[in-house]
């Protein structure tokens, strides 16, 4: 489904910084959306691949 190298590492830490693992976990978690945004406008992430993603049954299904 989604070919591109970096976005394996970004759902990594969107798994790891779920607020319930870290202390400041929600900003992390933020933060890596936003990343996850940026990766959209950019072109390398199709916004109905991240949709299907979340959606799935684990929510990274890579």
């Amino acid at each position: 489904m989604i070919k591109h190298r970096y976005l394996k590492h970004y759902f990594q830490l969107l798994e790891a910084s779920r607020p319930e693992k870290l202390s400041h976990g929600i900003e992390d978690h933020f933060l890596v959306l936003f990343g996850l945004k940026q990766f959209i406008a950019n072109g390398l992430l199709k916004l109905n691949d991240y949709e299907d993603l979340i959606h799935s049954s684990n929510g990274y299904d890579l």
